[in-house]
Order: C-alpha cells, then structure tokens, then sequence
C-alpha cells in the first residue's frame, strides 16, 4: 500500500518554486514547473500526517550548457602559448570536456585542463603554426552554441 501524498514543494537554494501539480490516479501526480536557474532542484513529497515520503527529497538537476563562457587567461598570447579559462558558474552540476582541432587538417591538437577554482578552469594547448584553431566544448555530452 502506497501512502497518499498531500503536500508537494519544489525548492532550490531554500527558495520556493511554483509549481502545478495535477492528480493524474490515485498515487501519480504531473509535476510542471518553470526552471529559472540551473542547480539541483528539490521536490519533497509528504503524507497526510506531514511525513516525508520515502525517498524525499528527490533531487531534480537541471544545467544549461548555453551558460558556458570562454574568456582570454591573458589579454595577448603569445604564438606558441595559448591558454583561455572555462567559466562554468551558471550551467549546474556536471562535467564538460573540449576538444581543439588543427586550423586546415582533421587533427586533434592536445590540451591541457586545470583546475582553477570552483566552476573555472584553465586550458592551454600550443599550436604548430599560426592560424585560427577550432575549439569543441561540451558540457554533460551537449555542445555548447558558439564554440
């Protein structure tokens, strides 16, 4: 026998979200709400006598690859050093990887990652002549636009 849930909440950082919840039978509900930042969402679920249901709070991701900007790690570069910082602030929770390209053949030119502090890093590579590179970003296996 399942208990009845009586009260739904979705929360993120402590702040209430809207929601609207719609029995769907007597133990489903449809859940809608409105993301409007990335981060791990929470739904608690409580019985009748203002119980947790078990498993409560279900933890609900969500990230936004888009939000992932490029910035320059020095305002000139040197030819046979390029580095630029990965500023992941506002995507949420997960891991990105990038891939740099040779500017004329299908090559992969290796790159190196390091940490900064929370949600920057740092990625170097050297290019073999001068020229414009392609840079590949994905984040949680999305690409991100513009890159």
């Amino acid at each position: 026998d399942h208990p009845h849930v009586a009260y739904v909440q979705i929360t993120i950082n402590g702040m209430k979200v809207p929601l609207l919840a719609t029995r769907q039978h007597n133990d489903t509900f449809l859940l809608k709400f409105r993301p409007t930042i990335a981060g791990d969402y929470l739904i608690t679920l409580k019985d009748f006598l203002g119980q947790h249901i078990l498993g409560c709070p279900f933890n609900f991701p969500v990230y936004n690859p888009n939000g992932v900007h490029l910035e320059p790690f020095h305002p000139l570069q040197a030819i046979n050093d390029c580095h630029f910082i990965c500023n992941v602030d506002n995507v949420g929770q997960g891991k990105f990887f990038v891939m740099i390209y040779d500017q004329l053949k299908p090559i992969q030119i290796p790159c190196q990652l390091q940490s900064l502090a929370k949600n920057r890093c740092k990625i170097s590579f050297s290019p073999s002549k001068i020229g414009t590179y392609r840079i590949y970003l994905a984040y949680r296996n999305i690409p991100v636009n513009g890159m």
